[in-house]
């Protein structure tokens, strides 16, 4: 892991999540901060090299991923939706997995992180816009410098893509709006950077992004076969899971359960599937 200069200006810190950083006016402009033992050192240390009197720091959104080594900025911002997930560990936990941690569960719950500044959609802070990129996490926002896109995880690389199989978002066809947004920003010199993933350019970040929509499009087409049989929530994610070879783990099935939750949501919403209440639990199947 080490420091890349996409741009001028611009570097990049690879990792998961990637961190950038952005030198203007002065400031160091930090995107995502991220996690893992190191890496504020790295950060801090880099900002040195560059002689840079402020540090600022531009959170995608609250998973602690993203957030656990922002320390030492002196100014934080986010979007305004994402300043509860940063600040309380509980909140995060809950709209992370549907519940607070317990007991039994290795959640990375993480440290408050006090944010400064509230940000919306369409803000510029010195040459830095905040873009609505939300679906993942409310308030999820990627950063635009130049012809550089810092999109946090609106938008995962190829790797991880045929990993997981089900995407992460808490609101699924939000994200499938946002993922179309983003496809028309890319222009033939952009430099896109995913959260989680290589950086990539123009034409292959357009790729990239129709793989994101081609990969929640699977999983609909898959999950729609699955209800045909009807379950609960628990038991239809488990059974994905099983389809797609995914690990099977209480903490795994808390998280996918999230995604699948808001497809369903979404089709009884339209009027394609049904629930009931029973003492089994509540029951999803297709009409």
């Amino acid at each position: 892991m080490g420091w890349r200069e996409i741009a001028e200006n611009v570097l990049v810190l690879r990792g998961s999540p990637n961190t950038g950083l952005i030198a203007t006016n002065g400031i160091a402009f930090v995107v995502d901060p991220g996690y893992g033992e190191g890496r504020a050192k790295s950060i801090h240390k880099k900002i040195e090299s560059l002689r840079l009197a402020r540090r600022f720091a531009m959170l995608t959104h609250g998973h602690v991923d993203h957030i656990a080594e922002c320390k030492g900025f002196e100014r934080v911002f986010a979007h305004r939706w994402c300043v509860g997930l940063a600040e309380s560990a509980t909140l995060r936990n809950v709209c992370e997995f549907g519940v607070n941690t317990t007991k039994g569960f290795t959640f990375i719950t993480g440290d408050s992180v006090p944010i400064t500044d509230e940000i919306w959609w369409g803000d510029e802070i010195l040459g830095v816009e905040a873009l609505d990129a939300h679906g993942h996490t409310p308030g999820h926002t990627a950063y635009m410098y130049g012809n550089v896109i810092f999109a946090g995880d609106a938008v995962f690389g190829d790797k991880l893509l045929n990993k997981v199989k089900i995407l992460y978002h808490t609101d699924v066809p939000t994200a499938e709006e946002t993922l179309k947004r983003l496809k028309e920003q890319i222009k033939g010199d952009t430099i896109f950077v995913p959260g989680h993933g290589p950086i990539v350019e123009g034409k292959r970040a357009r790729e990239l992004i129709e793989k994101n929509v081609e990969a929640i499009e699977q999983v609909k087409k898959d999950l729609w076969e699955i209800i045909k049989d009807g379950g609960t929530l628990e038991e239809i994610t488990v059974r994905l899971m099983e389809f797609y070879g995914l690990k099977i783990e209480p903490e795994f099935v808390l998280l996918d359960m999230v995604p699948i939750r808001s497809i369903l949501s979404k089709w009884l919403e339209e009027g394609k599937v049904k629930v009931e209440a029973t003492e089994m639990g509540i029951l999803w199947s297709a009409k």
